[in-house]
């Protein structure tokens, strides 16, 4: 038997809800795990309803998509990187939202947009994401050139970076609604 995991970026407000109700029916259905990323201004917003609708599903991570989506590093698509304190409030916040709704610790992130080296070559964002007390990213979403989807890639660690108890877990079949 193949077993998937899937992976949602949950972003949009007045959509995101409703998505993810569908979602989960389609999950629990088939008897699939799930991480969903979740924006943490949603979390300001709903996180009482997304907790009624997640907590109780043993086969759904819940991961921080940042606090609001803003530019974690370059990109050449989604704009410059914000200054690094305003950066550090993204990732720390986002986690803290996770954590105060779902009353669990939130392991893993997703930057907003992705990247096609992930966070390779930022030993400074990478820190950032391990002293918050991630223990993987998901931002190696973009295939060679910014091409999607992104090619399959297994995870591996951020040693390079300094942080080898950092892993990256790459997405694949993800893409930018640009």
């Amino acid at each position: 038997m193949t077993h998937y995991i899937a992976a949602y970026d949950t972003e949009m407000p007045d959509a995101c809800l409703a998505s993810c109700r569908t979602i989960r029916d389609v999950h629990e259905r088939f008897d699939f795990p799930a991480t969903f990323f979740i924006q943490g201004t949603l979390l300001e917003a709903e996180g009482p309803a997304f907790r009624a609708l997640l907590e109780d599903a043993p086969q759904f991570e819940i991961a921080s998509h940042t606090y609001s989506h803003r530019m974690l590093r370059d990109h050449p698509f989604c704009g410059p990187a914000i200054a690094p304190e305003a950066r550090v409030l993204e990732i720390r916040r986002g986690k803290e939202l996770v954590e105060q709704t779902f009353g669990r610790p939130c392991a893993g992130m997703r930057p907003g947009c992705g990247f096609d080296r992930g966070l390779r070559g930022d030993p400074w964002l990478v820190n950032a994401i391990a002293e918050a007390g991630f223990g993987y990213v998901s931002s190696m979403l973009w295939g060679p050139e910014m091409t999607v989807p992104a090619l399959l890639a297994p995870p591996f660690t951020y040693a390079d970076e300094g942080r080898p108890d950092l892993w990256e877990m790459p997405g694949h079949g993800w893409h930018e609604n640009l």
